[in-house]
């Protein structure tokens, strides 16, 4: 049996469902109305061709995921059935009710749809109100007689509380087994779901309610998930983003994330795959916490501690051999995972971007000002060794001043002057609270601008704004502007 080489997440456009649930995340925590139609760019056939295993680099877990019902969509099963003849193992998210597209989907052979898992959302009181309970359970029984692999996913909302016996029952009644549980995650506003400091769920996961689910339902993926909330994502190195690890693909346009919330240039669908500058999310991302069990279910939080994808949602009868065996990967292991001198470069690449005014998504600089401090520390350490052949050459008879004499200013101010490179004075718009320290600083009415032929900027925001004021300032066009990160060559 061949081995999952990459996990790779396919966006399913559109947002029509033919459910309403109270806490679906699309509508109440994203702000979206439920009436986006799907659009498909590329025909069937190019999609598919797309996710050729000789193009990708092997065979990959896909799954597809969207942001209404998954099913809906006509281009979905044909588009499934591509990948599971390439040898994929798919899966795919769905609330399991469209009859006609589950018996579509399970036309293949048997030995093509023991690679096929679908993740049947359990919404329990929108199934009951439109009768659909017994749709959704024939369709559950229908797809593991197949040979595929199914099971019922709850999410844990406030709504269902008193219901989870009820549950419970109909589960063990109809499947001979529980739901896999997930906590449900919410907002105050679509506006804060990215930028509240934590993730947070409703009902709160305290020990007591972690506690209650694990006797009921007996689901790893709920206690998983819950262990990440408290994860802070920003001080661990995510390997989601590489080539040889996970990316995402939209179906309607093509276009790629490294994550859920960050961007990687580049069409999935037009590019030749060698020339799409894949890079890992490292601390870029845009969460308070990661929400894709999948990422550390495969090893690509390698700082975490996590059991397998496999493990997560296993449930005898209802996942067969082959979906447990793949899904028993990790991806990234200590002969893989970045190395330490390269995580420190893609730091400090990101931290420079930032700078430069190139992440323009308002999530990720906020959260970029959240994590600071820590890509500070790591611009530290990287100083601490860096090589001086590069500074002197760039700054060689020029008289330099250094912006923002922070932290970093000052190790930056010492470790140039061991160099013996010209350093006039810093710039600070605090400068009299700078007076006692190892150069003369000056604030922004009081520039020699003479007697400056290069300005390193050292602050981690509002970068543009500051070199425009300078120019302004100092009256001069000539002047050499650069930051950290030029200057010791790290991206």
């Amino acid at each position: 049996m061949d081995k999952i080489s990459k996990y790779i997440t396919v966006y399913v456009p559109g947002t029509i469902c033919n459910l309403r649930c109270s806490y679906c995340v699309v509508s109440e925590c994203e702000g979206r109305e439920r009436t986006e139609k799907p659009c498909f760019k590329y025909t069937v056939e190019q999609m598919i061709e797309a996710f050729r295993p000789e193009r990708i680099g092997g065979i990959a877990a896909i799954h597809l995921v969207g942001s209404g019902e998954s099913l809906m969509p006509k281009e979905v099963v044909p588009f499934v059935k591509g990948l599971l003849r390439f040898g994929h193992v798919v899966s795919i998210a769905t609330n399991n009710t469209l009859e006609n597209r589950i018996d579509e989907l399970l036309t293949e052979p048997r030995e093509v749809l023991e690679r096929l898992l679908v993740a049947c959302s359990l919404h329990w009181v929108e199934l009951k109100k439109h009768g659909y309970t017994d749709i959704y359970f024939s369709n559950i029984r229908k797809i593991i007689a197949a040979g595929a692999s199914a099971f019922p996913l709850l999410v844990v909302c406030d709504e269902y509380m008193p219901l989870l016996d009820e549950i419970c029952d109909a589960c063990i009644k109809e499947l001979g087994q529980l739901p896999i549980c997930m906590p449900c995650m919410v907002s105050d506003s679509p506006e804060l779901f990215y930028y509240d400091d934590k993730t947070r769920t409703s009902p709160e996961c305290t020990d007591e309610l972690v506690k209650l689910i694990d006797e009921k339902f007996h689901s790893p993926l709920f206690k998983q998930m819950v262990k990440m909330l408290d994860v802070d994502v920003h001080k661990i190195f995510c390997e989601a983003g590489r080539f040889d690890t996970s990316f995402m693909v939209s179906l309607g346009d093509g276009s790629m994330r490294k994550c859920h919330t960050v961007a990687l240039k580049g069409n999935f669908f037009e590019d030749n795959i060698d020339d799409i500058d894949f890079e890992p999310v490292g601390c870029q991302c845009g969460a308070p916490s990661c929400g894709c069990n999948f990422f550390y279910g495969f090893g690509l939080l390698p700082d975490v501690k996590s059991i397998n994808s496999a493990e997560m949602i296993y449930r005898p009868g209802l996942i067969n051999d082959t979906i447990n065996e793949m899904y028993a990967v990790k991806l990234v292991d200590e002969k893989n995972r970045t190395s330490v001198e390269d995580r420190e470069k893609t730091y400090i690449r990101q931290l420079n971007e930032f700078r430069k005014g190139m992440i323009q998504n308002s999530r990720l600089a906020y959260k970029y000002g959240q994590s600071r401090d820590y890509l500070m520390r790591t611009s530290l350490a990287m100083l601490d060794s860096a090589d001086m052949s590069r500074p002197r050459e760039f700054l060689k008879g020029k008289k330099t001043a250094i912006y923002g004499m922070g932290v970093l200013g000052k190790a930056l101010y010492k470790k140039l002057k061991e160099a013996d490179i010209d350093i006039v004075c810093g710039i600070d718009k605090n400068a009299a609270g700078h007076r006692d320290e190892c150069c003369e600083v000056r604030n922004l009415d009081n520039i020699p601008g003479g007697g400056i032929d290069a300005i390193i900027i050292t602050v981690s925001h509002g970068c543009a704004d500051i070199e425009k004021e300078l120019r302004k300032r100092i009256g001069r066009n000539d002047l050499t502007f650069c930051y950290v990160s030029d200057l010791f060559d790290l991206g």
